[in-house]
């Protein structure tokens, strides 16, 4: 059997648990990527990628600053895909691999997904291939390891039940854990 990749990680575990992602994290990511929509030039966007979209929860929003964008949702997740509203064009796709044409959008927002590429400078490199000239990138992370209640709830649990360490990680925070850092990937 061959080793699952970071990718099949990723796409499995949130395909599993997409229910339970809508009803605890969505409404805790949005309030803190709605401020990265009031920085984007969104007001003229004609297409504006989701890139890591999972449920789809900041497409509405997305809609509301880019009143007259096609807004498309990619995920590698089928089972979050499917949960995002089917009122959107919807794909399931890898951000390393985008099956996009060069220079077809306007604005690529990638909210709390970065930390889920094996390589966040190859993502960012397959976002500007397919930005047209003068797109824009947004992307928002936070600074260190996440630091929310129900990841502490989450965290004490598994301890609790003497769960193992889950030998696949999916997550690799240190690239993207600074604002120092991420500037560098962008200049890069």
């Amino acid at each position: 059997m061959k080793p699952s990749s970071p990718l099949d990680v990723v796409a499995r575990n949130y395909s599993l648990d997409a229910e339970i992602y809508e009803k605890s994290w969505a409404p805790v990511l949005r309030p803190h990527a709605r401020p990265l929509l009031e920085r984007l030039p969104l007001a003229h966007a004609a297409r504006v990628l989701d890139a890591g979209a999972g449920v789809g929860t900041l497409l509405r929003d997305i809609q509301e600053k880019a009143p007259t964008a096609t807004i498309f949702a990619v995920d590698c997740a089928y089972g979050m895909l499917a949960r995002a509203p089917a009122t959107f064009p919807r794909s399931l796709m890898d951000l390393m691999q985008l099956g996009f044409a060069p220079a077809s959008f306007d604005i690529v927002i990638m909210a709390f997904m970065l930390f889920h590429t094996q390589d966040p400078l190859l993502g960012l490199r397959e976002s500007r291939r397919i930005l047209r000239q003068g797109g824009v990138a947004g992307t928002i992370t936070w600074d260190g390891e996440p630091d929310f209640p129900a990841q502490t709830v989450f965290s004490d649990e598994l301890d609790a039940s003497g769960a193992a360490p889950d030998s696949a990680s999916f997550t690799n925070h240190e690239p993207v854990c600074s604002p120092g850092r991420m500037l560098s990937l962008f200049a890069a």
